[in-house]
Protein backbone atom coordinates (compact mmCIF):
# COMPACT_ATOMS: atom_id res chain seq x y z
CA UNK A 1 0.00 0.00 0.00
CA UNK A 2 1.20 3.30 -0.64
CA UNK A 3 1.03 6.44 1.71
CA UNK A 4 1.36 10.11 1.47
CA UNK A 5 2.27 11.78 4.74
CA UNK A 6 1.33 15.28 4.82
CA UNK A 7 2.48 17.34 7.61
CA UNK A 8 4.65 14.99 9.01
CA UNK A 9 7.91 17.37 9.10
CA UNK A 10 6.32 20.03 10.48
CA UNK A 11 4.68 18.29 13.24
CA UNK A 12 7.80 16.72 13.97
CA UNK A 13 9.71 19.58 14.28
CA UNK A 14 7.01 21.45 16.40
CA UNK A 15 7.27 17.97 18.70
CA UNK A 16 11.35 18.71 18.64
CA UNK A 17 10.55 22.29 20.14
CA UNK A 18 7.93 21.76 22.89
CA UNK A 19 8.89 17.99 24.40
CA UNK A 20 11.86 17.15 25.98
CA UNK A 21 10.93 13.62 26.13
CA UNK A 22 10.34 13.23 22.75
CA UNK A 23 13.57 15.17 21.72
CA UNK A 24 15.16 12.88 23.52
CA UNK A 25 13.66 9.44 22.50
CA UNK A 26 14.13 10.62 19.00
CA UNK A 27 17.17 13.03 18.90
CA UNK A 28 17.29 13.96 14.98
CA UNK A 29 14.24 15.14 12.91
CA UNK A 30 14.71 12.26 10.37
CA UNK A 31 14.42 9.87 13.64
CA UNK A 32 10.88 11.78 14.55
CA UNK A 33 9.55 11.44 10.99
CA UNK A 34 10.87 7.92 10.38
CA UNK A 35 9.03 7.24 14.00
CA UNK A 36 6.14 9.39 12.92
CA UNK A 37 5.55 7.60 9.50
CA UNK A 38 5.48 3.73 11.34
CA UNK A 39 3.38 5.03 14.11
CA UNK A 40 0.96 6.25 11.49
CA UNK A 41 1.34 2.94 9.12
CA UNK A 42 0.82 0.76 12.25
CA UNK A 43 -2.44 2.64 13.75
CA UNK A 44 -3.65 2.72 9.75
CA UNK A 45 -3.42 -1.38 9.87
CA UNK A 46 -4.71 -2.02 13.14
CA UNK A 47 -7.87 0.15 12.43
CA UNK A 48 -8.24 -0.45 8.37
CA UNK A 49 -6.32 -3.44 7.26
CA UNK A 50 -10.09 -5.15 7.04
CA UNK A 51 -11.74 -2.29 5.03
CA UNK A 52 -12.84 -3.14 1.44
CA UNK A 53 -13.89 0.16 0.07
CA UNK A 54 -13.06 4.02 1.32
CA UNK A 55 -16.60 4.11 2.75
CA UNK A 56 -15.79 1.95 5.27
CA UNK A 57 -11.94 3.86 6.44
CA UNK A 58 -13.36 5.96 8.70
CA UNK A 59 -12.50 9.17 7.10
CA UNK A 60 -12.03 12.45 9.41
CA UNK A 61 -11.69 10.02 12.36
CA UNK A 62 -9.08 11.14 14.22
CA UNK A 63 -6.46 8.11 15.12
CA UNK A 64 -4.31 8.76 18.49
CA UNK A 65 -1.58 8.45 19.85
CA UNK A 66 1.72 9.33 17.24
CA UNK A 67 2.79 10.59 20.85
CA UNK A 68 0.80 13.10 23.11
CA UNK A 69 -0.96 15.50 21.88
CA UNK A 70 -0.37 14.27 18.13
CA UNK A 71 -3.16 12.17 16.17
CA UNK A 72 -3.12 11.41 12.40
CA UNK A 73 -6.31 11.72 9.79
CA UNK A 74 -6.27 9.06 7.21
CA UNK A 75 -8.06 9.28 3.83
CA UNK A 76 -8.01 7.34 0.99
CA UNK A 77 -7.56 8.69 -2.69
CA UNK A 78 -6.91 8.62 -6.19
CA UNK A 79 -3.83 8.60 -8.04
CA UNK A 80 -2.01 12.19 -8.29
CA UNK A 81 0.92 13.54 -10.40
CA UNK A 82 2.16 15.89 -7.50
CA UNK A 83 1.67 12.93 -4.81
CA UNK A 84 4.76 11.90 -2.83
CA UNK A 85 3.92 8.34 -1.38
CA UNK A 86 6.09 5.50 -0.32
CA UNK A 87 5.25 2.17 -0.80
CA UNK A 88 4.72 0.44 2.65
CA UNK A 89 4.03 -3.71 3.36
CA UNK A 90 0.06 -2.95 4.76
CA UNK A 91 -2.18 -5.98 3.50
CA UNK A 92 -5.37 -4.58 2.87
CA UNK A 93 -9.01 -5.21 1.42
CA UNK A 94 -8.94 -1.55 -0.54
CA UNK A 95 -8.16 -3.25 -3.63
CA UNK A 96 -9.45 0.10 -6.05
CA UNK A 97 -7.79 2.49 -3.43
CA UNK A 98 -4.23 3.58 -5.36
CA UNK A 99 -2.91 5.53 -1.69
CA UNK A 100 -3.75 6.60 1.70
CA UNK A 101 -2.88 9.71 2.68
CA UNK A 102 -2.37 10.29 6.48
CA UNK A 103 -2.55 13.49 7.62
CA UNK A 104 -0.86 14.27 11.20
CA UNK A 105 -2.17 16.90 13.45
CA UNK A 106 -1.20 18.73 16.78
CA UNK A 107 -4.07 19.10 19.57
CA UNK A 108 -4.10 22.96 20.63
CA UNK A 109 -4.14 23.64 24.51
CA UNK A 110 -7.35 24.83 25.34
Amino acid sequence: MRFEFENVEVTAQALHKSSADFRERYPSESEAVQYMKEKAVELFTRNYSAATGPEVNGSGVLEVPIWRGVGVTFAVAQDSEFADREEWSVETGLLDVQYVEAVFWVALPL
